[in-house]
């Protein structure tokens, strides 16, 4: 009598275990953007943009709109509070930077601080990749990370080289700007 409860014990735990990964797994399923995985109540990261993860290791970013209101010609504002702009975080998308001004803070786009000029992307072709040697001469560039082989975790999302030819030689290099990277 007693192996018989024991076992009908473990079979309802069996059961109760399986019934529990189904409707979780099924719950899963249907998350498929940030919206539906703030809706399912799972942890929201206090990060810019919000960041929404999953038990089973999925991350979906919250996607900014920019309206009219929120865009000025060179500016992008994330936050108009500038008490707020003191501890967020923020990333800037490749070709603009992070400002903080009385306004708020926000990402604008990236200039050249000599020539108040925005900096020209000049991409590395296939061809500059192949080169073994490049000529001695300084003519500093910085030189801006693929997005899909690098992620940073600070702007900016690049490396000063001695010229173009050494940045191009770097795989991970996606495209170049005129002078120095700033800080």
């Amino acid at each position: 009598m007693k192996k018989i409860i024991i076992i009908s014990v473990i079979a309802l735990m069996v059961l109760g275990a399986i019934l529990i990964l189904i409707v979780n797994y099924n719950n899963f399923s249907k998350i498929n953007d940030f919206e539906s995985c703030v809706k399912s109540g799972y942890p929201i990261m206090e990060s810019y943009p919000r960041q929404c993860k999953t038990p089973d290791g999925k991350t979906f970013v919250e996607e900014i709109k920019i309206d009219d209101q929120n865009k000025s010609l060179n500016k992008i504002y994330i936050s108009r509070n500038p008490e707020q702009c003191k501890v967020i975080k923020f990333l800037c998308e490749q070709g603009r930077m992070p400002f903080f001004d009385d306004s708020g803070c926000g990402c604008e786009l990236s200039i050249n601080q000599t020539t108040n000029k925005t900096l020209k992307e000049n991409y590395c072709p296939p061809e500059s990749r192949k080169g073994d040697v490049c000529i001695e001469l300084y003519q500093p560039v910085c030189g801006w990370f693929d997005p899909e082989k690098i992620q940073c975790i600070k702007y900016p999302c690049a490396e000063t080289f001695s010229n173009s030819c050494f940045a191009c030689m770097n795989e991970e290099i996606l495209y170049w700007t005129d002078g120095e990277c700033t800080t």
